[in-house]
């Protein structure tokens, strides 16, 4: 910018803010010497008074008199009092110094001109001569606009001119607002903020409108919403041009700058109710023609034509209300498809730029929603150097997924100061926040742009993330969100009495939903119950188990906070105690005997009277049949409870928003009626002298006449056999199944086909008896069953574990054609779970009940009555694994191979029984192992995620009798 006059003359004023009192040059023209005169000008337009200082000049500058200017020389238009304001218009010519006031903080516009050869300079002052703010300083014919942000007050313009002039002052609006019926504001849920030019110029002559767009929670245009605009700058100055929306939810004002020295971006907000918009615009000290701009919307589909007049890069930006597919498409005027500008789904906005040569264009725009668009057209190109002048960076998406499998796109556009993307510039990419940035290209192509990739890598927390691109000195920021990682509680209970413990399992995952491991958190409780781990840090699981002791009374928040998430989880302590009287737990309770079920529920030591008390059991019926009762004078609830059925039984009794107490009962049948008597194997070869590997093992199952299973029947067995075997024990005792057993070991000579019998009957009934005959024989045929310590991963489901059987006669030799059928039969199951106790150990595995026996007791795949013992109507652990071949042929070596193939969530959950029988030319051999279903090695590796199974699949409870 060209200025007339010498640097004494016309002092730079630095960054001096137009409302401060900041020392400047004295009032030129000798204010010492002049005469003074007020001529107070009430204008009406409400705001701005004038006094007029007339300067005694030996220069003779000023008016030809000396004193009050004329009519010709000052020209004043009023506005009436209340109204908004109307400029006022001063004329004169040569210099002056007019003192003027405003009543209210805003920016004041000074629209000046200026004809003639001489200097035109405008000053601002304080009423001590020292100046404010220089509005302008040039020369020759003038026509220009200046504004400033003055706080009320009193100020002197300072006017250095050497031909005529005209200053049209225009103060802030003011208006008296109508007076009307209250209407409800309307709720703003979505707002969008656009600027006229993504530049604005630093001499302040040309303003930059602001463009606020308001819609409600459906996507629709909201008329009559205030929008406040306001900018943290305090060097540029508002102007409303109409703050509620009209018909079309837009509110409009002007944003000009200030300061002429300062090269900087300036962030302008738009504020309605709770939503706040952001946009940002450069101030810049070049010379530059406005960006051509071209803003549109639709509905899904629309299109809109425009034209380039040189060859350069369009940018186009579209805000979508919404995610969904989003496409822009460009044709050009013969319908030609020139460029896909973009495909963006799961995204609501897109911004792209494109180089297209001149000519006409149609641009398509296709979405799933309401979208708004602005399209910047190439503007002429100017002379400028080759330095850098702007860089502005764009992100693919504001949110970056905090699992670190989706790393976004940064694209860092350079342009110099005709904003003229600029070809082969060197771009460094910066990230804060522990992420990482993947250059893809760091020296910018002929669009302009350079581009990186951003990702978070380890750190999986929720923030918000700055990343830089500079180039050539100049820097362009973005900012990202990291997002999607969560905190989830469960607890084993909502209530609790005081003193009882309650533990929370919390889980950290992120927005894969994979745990998120060694992430310290903080665990904090709204009522101040005592927590044994207030920082935990979470395991290679992901989770963190603390214990929460009840010491107050009341509703208890506990809030677990980490990782920039928090999770909240609420729970009742109550100071009252309920606890079981009678029966003892593990009482035995025979079918059709009612048992009295007694329980006392105390307030702070003091038995409560005439409340209810549910009680609900796994097995069984209640006297009275609703299973409630109201407690005695005593704090006692008494009820009565028997079964049809043998099996265990969990009581539960509930205090209504009260305590809670269990216990368990095991309902047993008392007579015996039939039995059934088995031989495992029936027949076995013989023993040498001193020794006893050749066994059989014999199990009486005893059944009352409903099929219940009888428990605590003394059973007794008696062997019939001349070839030197025996029995062991003679007598034992049913279990919970109806079972007792004994061992029959083989003598050292065969016996005749079916020669020996051993019999089996109930003690104090003998009529209910069974007897089972075996057979032993020289062996002639030998089995063996084997596997290695490798196992595979058939899929992501399946693991099989390969076993071989040998066959082999007396001798040792190999057995070649050898018919061996095999059968695999799971004996018992385990509940628990899976824990890593440190980063750098194996998983381990945590058993919290079992072994538990399998429920099909006499193996005929039928729910039996008395069988299902955790009352689930089902018979566990069920047939869960099964082999590759049944039947299988020996080979020449006297070996057949085949697999036990499994589910991998039962590994390490059940164990299983593998028997072996061949027959060859009527020779019979049986073999049988047991073990656990393994599991694979690499699963349970301190690297591994998470085991399969975890937690079992028979659940994690503390007892056989339930399905949890």
């Amino acid at each position: 910018m060209s200025k007339t006059g010498t640097d004494e003359q016309r002092p730079s004023l630095g960054n001096s803010q137009a409302t401060q009192s900041i020392k400047g040059r004295p009032l030129m023209k000798g204010l010492k010497n002049m005469k003074e005169l007020s001529l107070i000008h009430r204008l009406l337009f409400g705001l701005i008074s004038l006094t007029f200082i007339l300067a005694v000049s030996a220069c003779g500058g000023g008016d030809d008199d000396g004193f009050v200017p004329d009519d010709d020389d000052l020209k004043t238009k009023q506005t009436n009092p209340g109204q908004p304001a109307t400029p006022i218009t001063l004329e004169g010519s040569g210099d002056d110094v007019l003192e003027f006031s405003t009543q209210q903080d805003g920016p004041v516009y000074f629209d000046l001109q200026h004809t003639g050869t001489g200097v035109f300079f405008v000053d601002i002052l304080n009423l001590e001569a020292e100046q404010l703010q220089s509005l302008l300083i040039n020369s020759g014919d003038v026509d220009v606009r200046r504004v400033a942000n003055l706080d009320a007050g009193s100020y002197l313009l300072d006017i250095e001119a050497g031909g005529d002039w005209s200053i049209i002052i225009t103060p802030p609006s003011q208006g008296t607002p109508d007076v009307g019926t209250d209407i409800p504001s309307p709720v703003v849920k979505q707002l969008s903020l656009r600027s006229s030019a993504q530049q604005m110029d630093s001499s302040g002559t040309v303003p930059v409108t602001l463009t606020a767009l308001a819609r409600d929670a459906n996507n629709t245009v909201i008329e009559g919403a205030s929008v406040q605009f306001s900018s943290s700058d305090d060097d540029v100055a508002i102007e409303i041009i109409h703050a509620t929306t009209n018909a079309s939810g837009i509110a409009e004002a002007k944003i000009i700058n200030l300061n002429q020295n300062t090269d900087r971006f300036v962030t302008v907000r738009a504020t309605a109710g709770e939503q706040t918009a952001i946009t940002r615009i450069q101030v810049t000290d070049e010379t530059f023609d406005p960006p051509a701009q071209i803003f549109f919307s639709g509905t899904k589909e629309g299109t809109e034509t425009f034209s380039v007049r040189e060859n350069g890069t369009i940018f186009l930006e579209i805000q979508q209300q919404g995610n969904g597919i989003l496409n822009a498409s460009i044709r050009d005027s013969n319908g030609n498809i020139v460029h896909t500008l973009s495909i963006a789904s799961g995204t609501d906005d897109l911004y792209w730029a494109q180089f297209l040569e001149a000519g006409d264009y149609t641009i398509e725009i296709s979405g799933s929603a309401e979208w708004d668009a602005a399209l910047t057209l190439p503007q002429p190109a100017k002379e400028t150097d080759s330095s850098v002048y702007s860089v502005t960076l764009l992100s693919t998406t504001p949110q970056l997924p905090s699992s670190a499998d989706s790393p976004i796109t940064l694209t860092a556009f350079i342009r110099d100061a005709n904003n003229v993307l600029m070809k082969d510039v060197p771009v460094q990419f910066s990230a804060d926040s522990e992420t990482a940035i993947q250059v893809i290209r760091d020296i910018t192509d002929e669009t302009g742009t350079a581009q990186a990739t951003l990702n978070t890598l380890d750190n999986r927390a929720n923030r918000t993330v700055t990343a830089s691109a500079t180039a050539d000195g100049r820097v362009g920021n973005t900012q990202v969100q990291i997002s999607g990682t969560t905190l989830s509680i469960a607890g084993s209970s909502s209530s609790m009495i005081l003193g009882d413990t309650l533990t929370l399992t919390i889980t950290l995952r992120d927005s894969a939903n994979r745990r998120v491991p060694n992430e310290e958190l903080a665990v904090s409780s709204s009522r101040d119950n005592s927590i044994d781990n207030p920082s935990p840090t979470t395991n290679i699981n992901g989770q963190a188990i603390v214990n929460v002791t009840a010491q107050q009374g009341g509703q208890d928040t506990i809030t677990v906070s980490g990782a920039g998430t928090t999770s909240e989880f609420t729970f009742n302590v109550s100071t009252d105690t309920l606890a079981f009287i009678k029966p003892d737990t593990d009482a035995e309770v025979e079918l059709g005997t009612p048992q009295e079920i007694r329980v006392l529920w105390e307030s702070a030591g003091t038995p409560v009277n005439g409340q209810t008390v549910r009680f609900t059991a796994t097995r069984g019926n209640f006297n009275p049949a609703s299973g409630e009762v109201l407690t005695d004078a005593d704090g006692e609830a008494t009820i009565e409870i028997d079964s049809t059925t043998a099996g265990p039984s969990i009581i539960t009794a509930n205090a209504n928003n009260g305590p809670e107490a269990t216990s368990e009962i095991l309902f047993v049948a008392a007579e015996a009626e039939k039995m059934m008597l088995q031989a495992s194997p029936a027949v076995l070869g013989t023993n040498p002298d001193n020794q006893d590997a050749e066994q059989s093992e014999i199990i009486a199952i005893i059944r009352d006449p409903a099929g219940n299973l009888v428990k605590n029947k003394l059973i007794r067995f008696n062997l019939t056999d001349v070839t030197g075997g025996s029995l062991s024990p003679a007598a034992a005792i049913t279990d919970a199944f109806g079972r007792a057993a004994t061992t029959y070991t083989a003598g050292n000579s065969p016996s005749q086909q079916d020669g020996i019998v051993i019999r089996a009957w109930v003690d104090d009934k003998p009529s209910v008896e069974e007897e089972v005959k075996l057979t032993t024989a020289e062996k002639s045929l030998f089995i063996t069953l084997g596997t290695g310590n490798v196992m595979e991963k058939r899929d992501s489901v399946r693991y099989a574990k390969p076993y071989g059987v040998l066959v082999t006669d007396v001798s040792g030799g190999p057995v070649p054609n050898a018919e061996v059928t095999v059968e695999i039969w799971p004996t018992q199951y385990f509940k628990g779970f899976w824990q890593k106790p440190s980063p750098t150990l194996p998983w381990e595995q945590v058993t919290t009940a079992g072994p538990c026996a399998n429920e099909d007791v006499n193996r005929d795949g039928i729910l039996d009555p008395g069988e299902d013992s955790n009352n689930n109507d089902l018979l566990d652990p069920g047939n869960i694994v099964t082999l590759s071949m049944r039947e299988l042929t020996t080979d020449s070596s006297g070996f057949a191979d085949f697999d036990v193939v499994y589910f991998q969530q039962f590994a390490q959950w059940v164990d299983v029984e593998l028997r072996a029988r061949a027959t060859v030319e009527g020779s019979e051999s049986t073999e049988t192992i047991y073990f656990k279903l393994p599991i694979f090695a690499e699963d349970v590796d301190p690297d591994s995620s998470n085991p399969p199974g975890n937690p079992s699949p028979f659940g994690q409870s503390a007892t056989c009798a339930d399905d949890s």
